[in-house]
């Protein structure tokens, strides 16, 4: 029995057509552009801050000081976010010069967040986030979330996800030109 082979014009087509569907499907799941979903700088500075050490509420804007700030979202009932603080204190501690460190706690009571803070010997400063308006900016799914943001209030990076002292000094570096 003689085989059959396909017109070589029909393979051309088809892997046309296989190749339109893969870059329509890339182009719909949002590709590899992130900058189109970070939030501007003025969201990020009007965003208002609870502080955990008292005082009145302040918007992002107000504590932004011409350094760049890490911003770790975070909440107690969150054990990859408690594991991670310890970590993010001895960053803070080697570059708090360089660049402000702040944590973020979502969804949780601020008795409940002030005492992961004690236990984990965190030093920055923490706020709380009592109507969830960060995790909507920011796009939170899960926690911990780690925001990068430059002195000007640009959004460089949101990550999720637990990250190492090695990785988040690699992150502050690539991503807000501070190296250790």
């Amino acid at each position: 029995m003689a085989s059959r082979r396909l017109p070589l014009s029909w393979l051309v087509g088809a892997t046309v057509v296989v190749l339109v569907v893969v870059v329509a499907v890339v182009v719909l799941a949002g590709g590899d552009d992130d900058a189109a979903s970070l939030p501007d700088r003025a969201e990020v500075a009007a965003l208002v801050l609870a502080p955990h050490a008292g005082g009145p509420e302040q918007p992002l804007g107000d504590v932004l000081d011409d350094r760049p700030m890490v911003l770790n979202l975070f909440a107690s009932w969150c054990q990859p976010c408690i594991k991670e603080m310890p970590a993010f204190e001895r960053v803070h501690q080697d570059l708090g010069d360089e660049v402000d460190f702040a944590g973020l706690a979502i969804a949780n009571p601020p008795e409940d967040a002030l005492g992961i803070v004690e236990r984990t010997g965190v030093t920055y400063p923490t706020f709380g986030d009592a109507v969830d308006a960060a995790s909507e900016l920011f796009g939170v799914v899960n926690l911990p979330t780690t925001v990068f943001i430059q002195a000007d209030g640009t959004v460089t990076d949101i990550h999720t996800g637990e990250l190492t002292e090695d990785e988040l000094r690699a992150a502050v570096g690539d991503e807000l030109g501070v190296t250790s």
